[in-house]
């Protein structure tokens, strides 16, 4: 594992997390929202096996700079993609977004098809829509927490939605890379709750339609993020897609069904290469 830097638009650094496999078919990895790229940690090494993989931490997420002037829109993100793709040199990618990371790389996917070998969509729901802006605009008025040390902070660290079936070694460990410090000295955590301050909605259903390559649609069994109906939509939009559930998985799915997600992505990469 070692870490990577990008510049992205106006001027942010963009951190990824390179898993291995160099010389393999890239891999770019896209955490959902309020996560970050060691989201991935016990997905993609199985995967770095055969694929170079590399996980991109979203602005304002993760170890990624902040947009200081607050531009978090979907498209944001999408830019942020193609800067990093097009500078990485390791030629064109599949694309494995999981929740709110999957819209950005629908939206790619559609606006650069000749960049994209496939696109793997976890646990995401397809349309943001006024329900999903409110519920994230929620987010941002409440103001960040801080706290006195790093324990005081991992303790305070919950995964959302909740997942009984994530170990707590997992969770123990995505705390630890969740929180930085400040200068006085206290803790925070390194989300930019101005994530949330999305002015446009989406419809990665309608741009689904201009997607020609592969596309792969995982639901949650048990999750109550997403609905069958509208992946089923998704899927039926897609030119190339197909939709496949893990029964027993909930909406963090990358935590809960490692070995069901490993064996589902590996098979559709291998594939569509």
């Amino acid at each position: 594992m070692r870490f990577l830097k990008f510049r992205g638009p106006e001027g942010l650094w963009l951190s990824c997390i390179d898993y291995g496999g160099e010389g393999g078919v890239p891999v770019l990895l896209m955490h959902g929202a309020a996560a970050h790229s060691r989201w991935w940690d016990f997905t993609a090494p199985a995967l770095a096996g055969s694929y170079h993989v590399v996980a991109l931490d979203r602005r304002g997420h993760g170890d990624s700079q902040c947009a200081e002037i607050g531009h978090y829109e979907i498209e944001d993100y999408m830019n942020d993609m193609h800067a990093v793709i097009g500078n990485w040199g390791m030629g064109k990618p599949f694309v494995v977004g999981h929740s709110g990371g999957g819209l950005p790389s629908i939206l790619y996917a559609a606006r650069y098809p000749q960049n994209v070998r496939g696109l793997a969509l976890l646990e995401t729901r397809p349309v943001y829509d006024e329900e999903m802006q409110a519920r994230m605009r929620s987010r941002e008025e409440r103001p960040p927490r801080t706290f006195a040390s790093l324990e005081e902070a991992r303790r305070s660290f919950r995964l959302t939605p909740p997942t009984a079936g994530a170990p707590p070694e997992m969770v123990e460990h995505l705390s630890l890379h969740s929180f930085r410090q400040l200068p006085d000295g206290k803790w925070i955590n390194k989300l930019d709750r101005r994530t949330g301050r999305r002015l446009h909605g989406f419809n990665g259903i309608q741009w689904i339609r201009n997607v020609p390559c592969p596309v792969l649609v995982v639901r949650a069994g048990q999750s109550t993020m997403t609905q069958p109906e509208a992946l089923a939509r998704l899927v039926a939009a897609a030119q190339n897609g197909y939709l496949v559930e893990i029964p027993k998985a909930d909406h963090q799915l990358i935590l809960d069904s490692v070995p069901e997600v490993i064996g589902i992505v590996r098979e559709f990469l291998d594939r569509s290469v």
